[in-house]
Formats: structure tokens, sequence, C-alpha cells
């Protein structure tokens, strides 16, 4: 059984929320492609926890130090490279990223996922908010999310949804 929202950390439901998009992300644009695996995101998200005050901006902080860790590999023409911090000889990253282009692919849907991101914590109208979130997480969590905002909320327009709803 899965624990409830309220009992979880904001760094393991943003875990969740990069691996679902993620995995729908790779579904529909590079289905060939091996995912970055799991056990990675676990560790990046476990080494930036606990320095947000709220869930939408732990996933922002979330997809940006990724996004920082791998651009640095990058810039030095190398892939990313993680070990388990309790065993130096388990090497996370031994099969993804394959190579540079895998990486960078990776990049390139992490940089999306930021964008898209800070357009719903600006504020948009709700019809454009669920487009997107149903894009980034799939039509039933972002369904239920909108759905449960709005019976706890009466107005129409909150600038503020997104914050609520991710």
């Amino acid at each position: 059984d899965q624990a409830p929202a309220y009992r979880k950390s904001r760094a393991v439901i943003a875990l969740q929320l990069i691996k679902r998009w993620r995995n729908l992300a790779y579904d529909a644009r590079h289905s060939a492609l091996r995912l970055p695996p799991s056990v990675l995101l676990a560790h990046s998200v476990a080494s930036n926890a606990n320095r947000t005050r709220s869930l939408s901006e732990e996933l922002q902080h979330q997809v940006t130090s990724l996004i920082v860790a791998l651009e640095t590999a990058d810039r030095a023409g190398r892939t990313y490279h993680a070990c388990n911090p309790r065993c130096d000889e388990d090497e996370l990253t031994d099969r993804w990223p394959e190579n540079v282009w895998t990486q960078r692919v990776f990049i390139d849907e992490l940089r999306a996922l930021a964008v898209d991101l800070e357009r719903l914590q600006r504020g948009l109208p709700l019809s454009e908010m669920r487009k997107i979130l149903e894009r980034l997480f799939g039509e039933k969590p972002a369904q239920d999310a909108v759905r449960k905002y709005m019976d706890t909320h009466v107005a129409d327009n909150d600038s503020n949804l997104a914050v609520h709803i991710i």
C-alpha cells in the first residue's frame, strides 16, 4: 500500500513526480532509449533534499539540481558519474548515460520540464494549467489535482493554482 501524500516528505513526492514525468516523456518521445535509472534520480533528490518550503519549490529545486549536475559533466565532455554513498564500488551510472548524446537528451527534457514548472508557478488560466499538468504527469493525476483544488477553493482563476496542485 502506498502512504498518503501527507505522510511523505516533499523530496519523496518530488522524486515520484520526476519519475512519473520521466516515464511519460520517454514513452512519448524516446521509447528506444534506456530510461535514466530511478536509483540515479533518487540519489540526486536525496543529495539535494530539505532546502525548500513547499512542494512546488522542492520539485523545481530538484529538477534544477539535476540539470546542473548533468550539465557540469556535459561541459567537461564526459558523462555524469555517481556512486552509492555507502559503497564506492556500486556505480549508479554504470549503464546510463551510455554516452554524452543520451545524457543531452535527458538534459533537454529536464530543461523543458523546468520551463513548464516555472510557467505553472507564475500562474496561468486553469485550462492551460490543466493541459500542462496532464502532459507532464498524466491525465488522471492532473484531473484529480484540479478537482481537489476546485473542491477546496471557490475562485476559478486563482493564480496560485499550480502551487496548490504540485
